[in-house]
């Protein structure tokens, strides 16, 4: 396997897909949309997130994650409760609809708290971090392939270098709207230039 932030063996990874009900999936859906981490994601790459997500179950005492060790899972709680400690002190809590174990996700750093669940049984939906990191990689590569054919394609952009049309594919981001819904309105200032696709 290739560097993590390899981008030809992001745009090969085949992510594992665990079934769900349709409730749990719109959980997550709502939940990982709310967080930093995939707020930027289209909603296919979301998707993916969701189906690659697996349920663990953890009994009271169990934890999770220890501080100072090695985590490379995001875990968002589905039902129980779990206390944070740091040096054994408990500092917060976690409960229904909470993540935990971001900093460990994104970065190669140890633990900066212990979780330990406190409820008799706590299920949470857990993604790695490659699975994570190959699915954001290859997002970012599919969008620039997307926005840099987009681009080719206007004229008044014509002008532009490759270099430049590359830079500003990397600017561009995305949103969705539904039908009904304003994207500007006459008489708004203008700070952003629309390209409908």
């Amino acid at each position: 396997m290739g560097s993590r932030n390899d981008p030809e063996t992001a745009e090969k990874f085949k992510p594992p897909c665990y079934p769900k009900d349709p409730e749990d999936e719109a959980k997550l859906t709502d939940l990982l949309r709310s967080i930093v981490l995939f707020n930027h994601l289209d909603r296919d790459s979301l998707k993916i997130c969701v189906g690659a997500m697996i349920q663990k179950k953890f009994h009271k005492g169990d934890a999770p994650l220890k501080q100072g060790e090695q985590g490379d899972k995001l875990y968002i709680i589905l039902k129980g409760v779990c206390g944070i400690y740091k040096k054994g002190v408990r500092v917060a809590s976690k409960e229904e609809g909470s993540v935990f174990g971001e900093l460990e996700l994104m970065y190669d750093t140890p633990c900066v708290a212990t979780v330990e669940v406190e409820s008799s049984e706590c299920i949470t939906w857990v993604l790695d971090r490659a699975t994570y990191s190959n699915i954001v990689i290859a997002s970012q590569v599919k969008k620039r392939k997307e926005y840099e054919e987009y681009l080719s394609k206007i004229q008044f952009l014509s002008t532009l270098s490759p270099t430049e049309k590359l830079q500003l594919s990397d600017a561009l981001s995305s949103d969705e709207w539904e039908a009904g819904d304003y994207i500007i309105r006459y008489g708004d200032v203008g700070e952003w230039m629309f390209l409908v696709v």
